[in-house]
Formats: structure tokens, C-alpha cells, sequence
């Protein structure tokens, strides 16, 4: 579709056949003066010699009633005024053609200021009695009435009358069937036959055998307009594809998305958004079948679970220290970004004196994503009074972090890699090739310096390799991958972890299911308990293993010797005790006789 940053009667001068004149009452600059209403019509002087009146003069034929069906796509605002104290709208949509109103007030978007809305509204309209639409964007209270936020109007008898054909934009190609299927209820070869006899051009000729193709004297300096042979597979296609492409040299509106600034009537001239959306306009024809309406609707996110199971971890370094013994209470924590409110750790690698963990711990991630465009959608509350949860679109980044584990407190970080799903780095086989240069290559794809290849005979650009897959097609990834401390260009390795990563679909993950850690069910692989040494223990809940592995361990001939010392102060005091008697009663003996 092609893109106006305007309304479309700014973009084009659509008021070429049927000019809006103002009519109004009372003296101007004074208190009677008011608006009463608009004539529509044109004043034109011809000379009349000239026969026939050349275009742009359109005579128009039984002008009395004319029956549309009028089609209006809203698919998103853009910078809405905020309405609601927090800075926030609620913002949702009512719709007025005539006397026809809808209010679409049960699909309020809340807490957002640009608002993906999706919505497709038909009425039935008869000008020029129904000629004016409205579009109103208010903001969803629980309480009060409702606020509006802004407004915007068109005139569809303008649409309907101009010679650009604004009814309908000119579609790129002519399908029969799937999303962008042909929606306008005349066909391309009618359209142009139409223009030709309006306009007083010669028919146009087409090739009824390949190659298909149209030609007229007034358009492309009389040569063949020919379609593309991808979509000129039968006759029917391409005539009417050759009849498309003539109609998009002609001063046609082509599809499109037009832009409306929202204005609201007790703030005239201020800013309130703009409305992005388009309008079909069908004159309706007994003999014609409707075609149904565009499905523009909120694209709903798939569901999918990200597994990732933490093996191993080396190469850690000692931040701490245990009784002047160097070592590390391993913990890894990851999440997925938008959703650091659900991260998940592992169970605690305590006293790691080599800088190695071992796990063998699951962690689960569900997640929504978005194929088409290619990002996470996160869903939470932004306070805890609010009644909504509000809807964010993310890049899908899955980010693993190494913290030394602390009784109190957060304990101690460590190092971390951000590892994005749609180009996930391939990992190595071993802890000895996973150095920290294998994570420059998510940095080199982020580098707006890189120098760019071209080739020379396409002329477009020759992707770099930055050895990555595609985790949403490759699945399953299991290797080593460094951990890194610092910014890019100033890092230091702070780790490597053995993992293994799956990514299921929504059904997948129903149909294979698995517990967290190593609880039940345990599978998609099972997880056996981690063999750690016997040096790794919790010294609170362990008393006995921390008196062994650390006290006697570390102080065990200063434990021998202090107990050595008391026995011998134990045994002379007992000595100094008895001595005195014992050498009294001797001399007694000795002195005294018997």
C-alpha cells in the first residue's frame, strides 16, 4: 500500500468535480454571524464553440439518490492526547455515518497512546443524504462518562464524485484468491473501459494468447503494457492484470493508507493524534456480489515455550572467599526481555573452588510471539492498582546471567549474554572453543561502521556470515557459550556454560511436557541430579561437612596442637594441684617416725 503522512483530499485535489462552499448568515467579525450549512456544486465558463466540452467537466446523470455501501478501516493511532492522569488513554472508537452511529466501546485498548485497533466498519448510505462521516476516538472511564479524545470527518459524496476515483485504491496485482484477493466489485478491464468512454479514448486491445498484454493510443506512447507472467497464468488474469497496470499510468488513487489528524471541539486547533485507516466506497449493484470485508484485525500472537537446560558452567572466576579460601557460590539466572518480572534461576553450585558448577537444571520460558513481525509480545500490569494489563512488542532476546549466590541480599553479579533468538549464535562443541570471540558476531550484525560488500553484477548487498541460526527454524541448539563481563571492545571472560536450548510451539510443549529443575515430569531429556564434589554443601544446613571440609580441612594440626596444649595445661595444673599434698605427706614420713 502506498503511504500518506495526509488525509487523502490533502494528497489529492479531490474536490475537482464538486467544489464545498460555505454558506453562512449575519455580518462577519460580529456575534450573528454563524455557519448554516454547505452547497455543493461547481460554476465553470466554457467557450461555446468547442463541442464536445472536454474533461474535466463531468456531467453527472441522476444525481437524485445514489445507495453505497461504505466500508471504514481504522488500523491505528498514532500519538493520541493523554486523557487519563497517569499520561495514559484508554482509547477506543465510535463511528457516524448519517444517522447510522456504532460505538465500539467493549474493545478498548487500555493504557496506550498508540493503538493498533484493527477494526472494519460497514454502513449502508444513501447520498447525499448520508454524505458526512465521522470518526471519534474516545477514552474508556470505569467511572464518569467517557472523554473524547479527538475527532475526524470526510465527506464521502467528495470521494464519490472526484475523478481520481477515490472509492476504491487500485490494488497492486489482480487476485482471486488469499489476504490481498481483489476487493473493488468492478474488475480492472471495466475500470479502464470506463475511463477510456469518460475520457473519450480509443478502447484499449488486448492479446487474448500469451503474451498478454493491453495497448492504448494514449498511454505508454502507444507500445504494449504487458503484466508480469507470474501473475498472467490464464487468460483471465492477464487481461485483467495488463488492464491494472494501464490503470496505474493514469491519475488513479492507488491503495493506500491515508493519515488524519484528530482534532477535538472544545480544544479547537491543538493536536489530539491522527488516525491512520482508508475507506472502500461501492456503489451497490443488483447484479454484482459483495465481496467481503478486508479482515484487518489485531494479529493474535502464537504461542511457544523456550526450554533451556544449564549443564555446566567452568572457567567462573573466584569473587569470594570462605576463611581466607578463594571460591564461588554458582547461581544462573535468565529471562527473556519484557519479562524480567518471570525470570527463573538454578539451584545454588555452592563452594566452587575451581570455578566449575554443574547443574543439569530445566528452566521454562512460555512466551507469545509475533511471526509476522518478528517480536515478542509481553502482557502485564504496569502498577498495582491498574485493572488492565498493558500490551508491549519486544525483540525476542534471551538473556542468561552468572551471579555468585549471597544468603542476604542479591549476591554478586558476575557476567551475562544476550542471545537473540532470530540470530542465535552457534555454540561450540567444547568449553575450549567457546572463547569470548565467538559472541562478536551478534556485535558485528549491530555495527552501523561495518563496510558494506556489493555485488557487482546484482548490485545488492552480500550478507555477511555471522555464524547464526534462526533458533525459530534450527529448534533445538545445545553447545558451550561464553559469558562476558564489560562493554563491547572492553570485555573479560567470565565464564562458559554448557546448554542446551528448544524452542516448541505452543502445541508442541502440550504434547511434551516438562517440569522445571528436575521435578516431574522429568523428560525432553531427563535430568539426572547433578554430581558435585563433596566440597559443594550449604555450611548452614550442612554443620557436620562444614566442620570437615572447611574448619578441620584448613585448621587441622592448629586443632591438634590447641588440644595437645590443653591436655598439658590440663595435666600441670592437676600436677601443681596434688603436688604440694603428695610432698607434704612424703616428708611427714620421712621426718616423723611412725
Amino acid at each position: 500500500m502506498e503511504y500518506y503522512l495526509k488525509p487523502l483530499e490533502k494528497q489529492f485535489e479531490i474536490e475537482d468535480n464538486v467544489k464545498n462552499f460555505t454558506l453562512t448568515r449575519g455580518k462577519k467579525g460580529t456575534s450573528k454571524y454563524q455557519t448554516c450549512g454547505v452547497w455543493k456544486g461547481n460554476i465553470r465558463v466554457v467557450k461555446t464553440d468547442i463541442d464536445p466540452i472536454p474533461p474535466p467537466w463531468v456531467h453527472v446523470d441522476d444525481y437524485s439518490e445514489v445507495e453505497l455501501i461504505v466500508r471504514v478501516y481504522c488500523i491505528r493511532g498514532l500519538g493520541l492526547a493523554a486523557a487519563d492522569a497517569d499520561g495514559k488513554s484508554d482509547p477506543y472508537i465510535k463511528i457516524q455515518l448519517g444517522g447510522k452511529k456504532f460505538s465500539d466501546r467493549d474493545n478498548y485498548i487500555p493504557k496506550n497512546l498508540n493503538p493498533l485497533f484493527g477494526r472494519a466498519f460497514e454502513f449502508n448510505a444513501v447520498l447525499p443524504h448520508d454524505s458526512e462521516l465521522t470518526i471519534r476516538i474516545y477514552d474508556w472511564d470505569l467511572i464518569g462518562g467517557d472523554d473524547l479524545i479527538g475527532e475526524t470527518k470526510v465527506d464521502i459524496e467528495d470521494r464519490y464524485l472526484t475523478n481520481f476515483r477515490a472509492t476504491c485504491g487500485l490494488q497492486k496485482t489482480y487476485l482471486l484468491d488469499g489476504p490481498n484477493k481483489w476487493r473493488d466489485f468492478d474488475l480492472p478491464s471495466k475500470i479502464l473501459a470506463d475511463y477510456c468512454k469518460k475520457h473519450g479514448w480509443d478502447e484499449p486491445k488486448y492479446n487474448d494468447a500469451p503474451p498478454y498484454g493491453v495497448v492504448l493510443p494514449r498511454l505508454n506512447k502507444g507500445r504494449r503494457i504487458k503484466p508480469p507472467p507470474e501473475v498472467a497464468e490464464t487468460p483471465e488474469k492477464g487481461k485483467e492484470n495488463s488492464a491494472l497496470m494501464a490503470l496505474h499510468h493514469l491519475p488513479l488513487i492507488k491503495e493506500h493508507i491515508e493519515t488524519r489528524r484528530l482534532e477535538n471541539p472544545l480544544q479547537p486547533g491543538m493536536d489530539q493524534g491522527s488516525l491512520q485507516m482508508w475507506i472502500d466506497v461501492f456503489p451497490k449493484q443488483p447484479d454484482v456480489e459483495t465481496k467481503p470485508i478486508v479482515n484487518v484485525a489485531v494479529r493474535i500472537p502464537k504461542p511457544f515455550e523456550l526450554r533451556c537446560v544449564i549443564y555446566n558452567c567452568v572457567d567462573v572466576p573466584l569473587v569470594s572467599t570462605q576463611l581466607g579460601l578463594p571460591m564461588v557460590d554458582l547461581v544462573i539466572k535468565a529471562w527473556l526481555t519484557g519479562m524480567e518480572h518471570k525470570k527463573q534461576k538454578t539451584d545454588v553450585h555452592y563452594r566452587s573452588l575451581s570455578g566449575e558448577g554443574n547443574f543439569n537444571w530445566r528452566l521454562l520460558f512460555p512466551f507469545e510471539y509475533l511471526p509476522a513481525e518478528k517480536k515478542n509480545v509481553v502482557k502485564k500490569k504496569t502498577s498495582f492498582f491498574a485493572m488492565d494489563k498493558t500490551e508491549t512488542k519486544v525483540d525476542p532476546i534471551f538473556v542468561i546471567q552468572i551471579w555468585d549466590n549471597a544468603l542476604f541480599g542479591p549476591g554478586k553479579y558476575i557476567g551475562a549474554v544476550s542471545l537473540p533468538l532470530l540470530k542465535f549464535p552457534k555454540p561450540a562443541k567444547s568449553s575450549y572453543g567457546a572463547a569470548i570471540d565467538t559472541l562478536w558476531t551478534i556485535a558485528k550484525q549491530y555495527n552501523p561502521f561495518r563496510s558494506k560488500q556489493i555485488d557487482e553484477q546484482t548490485g545488492q548487498e552480500i550478507p555477511e556470515d555471522t555464524g547464526t541460526e534462526n533458533l525459530f527454524e534450527v529448534k533445538n541448539i545445545k553447545g558451550w557459550l561464553p559469558v562476558w563481563t564489560g562493554e563491547p571492545g572492553d570485555s573479560q571472560l567470565a565464564g562458559k556454560i554448557e546448554l542446551e536450548i528448544d524452542l516448541l510451539s505452543g502445541t508442541e510443549a502440550e504434547e511434551k511436557p516438562a517440569g522445571k529443575g528436575q521435578k516431574d515430569p522429568n523428560q525432553f531429556p531427563k535430568l539426572d541430579k547433578p554430581n558435585r564434589p563433596a566440597t559443594s554443601f550449604n555450611w548452614i544446613t550442612s554443620p557436620w561437612k562444614a566442620f570437615k571440609f572447611i574448619i578441620w580441612g584448613r585448621f587441622k594440626w592448629y586443632i591438634i596442637g590447641f588440644l595437645v596444649l590443653i591436655l598439658f595445661i590440663f595435666w600441670l595444673a592437676l600436677f601443681i594441684y596434688y603436688l604440694p599434698p603428695a610432698l607434704t605427706e612424703r616428708v611427714s614420713r620421712e621426718i616423723l617416725p611412725c
